[in-house]
Order: C-alpha cells, then sequence, then structure tokens
C-alpha cells in the first residue's frame, strides 16, 4: 500500500518527509494567501507562489485601539474641564 500524498504547497505527489519537488514538509503547519489563495507556510513572511507579504491583523487593529484611546481620554478631560 502506498503512502503517497499530495504536497500542498506546489501540487507535486510524494510518499517521503519532504517533497521531492519543492523541498517542504507536506505535513507543515500552513495557511492560505490572502493574495493568491494558495497554500504557503504559516511561518513564512511572504508567500512561496505570488511572493505577497503576509501582514499582521494588527496592522490596521493596533492605530484603531490607540486612536480609540486618545480620543476617549480626550473626551473625558473635556467633560472635566466644563464642571
Amino acid at each position: 500500500m502506498s503512502d503517497a500524498r499530495r504536497c500542498p504547497f506546489c501540487g507535486a505527489t510524494t510518499e517521503e518527509a519532504l517533497c521531492g519537488s519543492c523541498g517542504r514538509d507536506p505535513a507543515a503547519p500552513r495557511r492560505p494567501c490572502r493574495a493568491c489563495s494558495k497554500m504557503t507556510p504559516a511561518d513564512g513572511a511572504a508567500c512561496v507562489h505570488c511572493h505577497a507579504v503576509a501582514t499582521s491583523e494588527w496592522t490596521w487593529k493596533l492605530p484603531l485601539i490607540i486612536g480609540l484611546f486618545v480620543l476617549a481620554f480626550v473626551i473625558s478631560v473635556m467633560l472635566h474641564m466644563v464642571r
């Protein structure tokens, strides 16, 4: 019985621990690329197919959180000044 499986990164069929075509571990953690929707290693900084740089969800959340905190602080100070 063959233990052949498809590599999620390049699509080649392999029976080895590492893919003979791309050299990656077919069982390694992976995620879909937001740009091309192909599977890429989860720990990679860029997609192995389209080379799109993976951005963190915090790139927009952190400035928003800081902005809302500053806005709440300014409103709080203004309300205390009115009293």
